[in-house]
């Protein structure tokens, strides 16, 4: 194959590989919803979990791995526990910050739409006034 036609060609196999693993009506992925309070909140408490701390290889060596890993978690335990709270507060606070700014701007739309509405039934009589009679 010609340097100058391998784009042509990766181009016809992508084309192919689309056609057999993608479905017909193509990839569709569904708007989520805006998360609630309780979500954020939720989510935005860290707790990992540390017995899942392992090592990818097999064997002895593995298992050596997993075991000095493990030995680094315990002994940096409490440097842990303190980045992970102030981690955790930072995210409370920021959740909550978000929850009140939302709010607040739902009050400062509903102002708004309040005084289009004020503002609208005041140049009504004025627009009407203003019309020559006939």
């Amino acid at each position: 194959m010609n340097p100058e036609d391998a784009l042509a060609v990766a181009r016809e196999r992508a084309a192919a590989h689309a056609d057999a693993v993608l479905p017909p009506g193509g990839l569709e992925v569904e708007r989520s919803s805006e998360p609630t309070d309780g979500q954020l909140l939720q989510w935005s408490v860290v707790e990992p979990d540390l017995r899942e701390v392992r090592s990818t290889r097999s064997g002895p060596v593995g298992r050596a791995v997993t075991a000095i890993k493990q030995g680094l978690l315990r002994m940096l335990g409490q440097y842990h526990a303190q980045v992970l709270s102030v981690q955790n507060r930072i995210n409370v606070h920021l959740s909550l910050r978000s929850t009140v700014t939302r709010d607040e701007v739902r009050e400062l739309r509903a102002e708004v739409a309040a005084l289009r509405r004020r503002v609208d039934e005041l140049e009504r009589p004025a627009a009407d006034a203003r019309e020559p009679i006939r």
